[in-house]
């Protein structure tokens, strides 16, 4: 098999030119600070977790607004992760208190259901990410309990395999279906794992710095060919998922990189850094610097 053409990568760091663009914004005032959030796959709702331990879902309105469609004590302290299952019928929580809380949602309504599983970890749970288990027709989810990653069967609430690797606190996961995921940690590693063997299969360059608990600095396009990375010194690299090599690079930002993001539906690639400074990238036939928002 040849090799793939990462050519049209180059041009997220080389294209200087921008364009107009106009971006609507709405806000919705919490009663306490958030703590994260989340998106539903299939866009229809948004989920909020804040630092006394509510989860609050919202949706927009036919007129751009936000509106509250739920709200729940889930958790005795801060929420430090939230996660949506790929048909958006599965939301799961954690945090501080060890706790990992899955619940059924309907997204026809934004409303969470009833507490499927509560899983009880022996430390902190700090990230979380479903997986599909298409063999046993089943969803499983990834956590990140301290240095380990377990691997917990929704249906049994039972963690069958613990996978070691990372020599700091794993803080953030990625999946784009089938069997592989990858991991980042306070070791400054991001790490690919096939949840098939118990070792990682792929180790990233460390990063600069540490990756903070709560960022997630870095992201893999749907297809799983190229991973996207953003460092401390406010540098984007994008690497080959297959030889781990680095495609190219370019400082964006005066400032640490806090969140990448790129969209499964249109190739949309989303970074911001510790100003509010927001980076849009489109996707046509080339990848091209589509504005500069802040």
């Amino acid at each position: 098999m040849s090799s793939p053409d990462f050519s049209s990568l180059h041009s997220i760091f080389a294209q200087k030119t921008k364009k107009s663009a106009k971006w609507k914004s709405c806000d919705y005032e919490l009663e306490h600070a958030a703590s994260c959030f989340e998106i539903s796959p299939d866009g229809s709702s948004f989920a909020v977790g804040d630092c006394e331990g509510h989860l609050v879902t919202l949706r927009l309105s036919e007129d751009g607004a936000f509106v509250a469609t739920d709200e729940t004590q889930r958790h005795g302290s801060r929420i430090t992760d939230i996660a949506f299952n790929p048909t958006s019928d599965l939301l799961a929580t954690c945090s501080n208190d060890n706790k990992i809380e899955i619940s059924s949602f309907r997204s026809d309504s934004s409303t969470v259901g009833q507490r499927g599983a509560r899983v009880s970890m022996n430390d902190r749970v700090r990230a979380l990410t479903f997986m599909e288990d298409l063999g046993n027709r089943s969803s499983i989810i990834f956590s990140g309990v301290g240095r380990e990653i377990c691997i917990t069967d929704c249906c049994s609430a039972s963690t069958f395999r613990t996978l070691k690797g990372h020599t700091g606190l794993v803080t953030a996961f990625c999946t784009w279906g089938g069997c592989l995921f990858a991991s980042s940690s306070m070791d400054k590693t991001i790490r690919i794992w096939d949840m098939r063997v118990g070792d990682a299969v792929r180790v990233f360059d460390p990063l600069l710095k540490p990756a903070a608990i709560g960022s997630s600095s870095f992201h893999v396009d749907g297809n799983g060919r190229v991973l996207v990375r953003g460092d401390s010194d406010g540098t984007l690299r994008a690497f080959d998922m297959g030889s781990t090599k680095e495609i190219c690079a370019k400082r964006v930002f005066d400032k640490s990189v806090l969140c990448t993001r790129i969209a499964n539906s249109r190739r949309f690639l989303v970074t911001s850094d510790e100003k509010w400074s927001v980076y849009t990238f489109y996707l046509l036939i080339r990848l091209l610097l589509f504005e500069t928002h802040k």
